[in-house]
């Protein structure tokens, strides 16, 4: 599932990873890049974890959810407080595969980066041992 760019946004003018990753006690977090977020391979499995997985990544990726209540019987604060934690729940499953995700590719730039070196010391070595000879 990839969401669309044809979304409409939230209102607010602030996306809503920025107001998360500044909010107490979620220092640790990172805004994650919303391609990343929107690539359904990403979501992988997660769609399990979280109750109400389709609005929770509505409201992380700042786009309005549709008005499918479960039940008419609660209230909207309710409603909001379960959105909101299970946007959380969402953001925080999909942030741990983002900075793995991150610092698997910066780990794989920097072997690639000492065997490019080690390649080009071991060439120099080699002409210059051919030369001298």
């Amino acid at each position: 599932m990839s969401i669309s760019d044809s979304g409409s946004s939230s209102g607010s003018s602030e996306p809503w990873s920025s107001w998360f990753t500044r909010s107490s006690g979620k220092h640790y977090f990172t805004v994650i890049d919303p391609a990343y977020i929107a690539d359904s391979f990403n979501l992988y499995g997660i769609r399990a974890i979280v109750p109400q997985f389709n609005k929770a990544l509505l409201t992380i990726m700042d786009r309005e959810g549709g008005d499918d209540d479960d039940s008419d019987d609660t209230n909207d604060s309710t409603k909001d407080d379960r959105n909101s934690e299970d946007s959380e729940l969402l953001y925080g499953l999909v942030h741990a595969r983002w900075v793995i995700s991150v610092q698997v590719r910066r780990k794989r730039r920097e072997v690639v980066h000492v065997a490019r070196s080690a390649r080009s010391q071991a060439k120099r070595h080699v002409k210059n041992n051919t030369q001298s000879e």
